[in-house]
């Protein structure tokens, strides 16, 4: 067999698996994860994410997903986030997330250095209004730059009853 062949097979089964994966989180809603360039987090920069909302009736969860790496150097995120609904209404929050314990052991799921949280943000709500809703999330650490961080995604799920 070619390597084009071998490649080609196993993108197909690493394709085939991830959609069956995906197919099961039956309460997901929306996911979108984004990548931190360099693992380099700038004050100036902020991650956007829009999210399409249909269901007005359905109580929901809102989560943060972050992926540090053990070069993080604290044991918490701030974070300067701001949703606007379809209708234009700001809400902004400042959130303290924690990543790690008093003794410096990551929360989270881990392998090798690298670590990945869920972090809920908004439980049991229901979105009063269908279209677009924007979620704005800058770092809020006081540096300039703020390294070790490489992923940031927004999660809406179907809260469970």
């Amino acid at each position: 067999m070619t390597k084009i062949k071998k490649v080609s097979r196993l993108y197909l089964l690493v394709s085939i698996v991830s959609v069956a994966l995906m197919a099961c989180d039956r309460n997901m809603v929306y996911e979108e994860i984004q990548d931190i360039p360099h693992k380099d987090w700038l004050s100036t920069d902020s991650l956007v994410f829009r999210i399409p909302v249909s269901d007005t009736t359905t109580v929901q969860n809102i989560l943060f997903n972050i992926r540090n790496t053990s070069s993080y150097r604290y044991a918490n995120l701030f974070l300067f986030v701001t949703t606007t609904s379809p209708k234009g209404a700001e809400v902004k929050d400042t959130l303290e997330i924690p990543l790690a314990d008093d003794r410096g052991k990551w929360y989270g799921k881990g392998i090798s250095n690298t670590y990945d949280l869920r972090y809920p943000y908004r439980r049991m709500i229901k979105f009063p209004f269908t279209g677009i809703y924007t979620v704005s999330v800058a770092q809020g650490m006081r540096e300039k730059s703020l390294g070790g961080i490489s992923k940031f995604g927004v999660r809406v799920e179907k809260a469970n009853q």
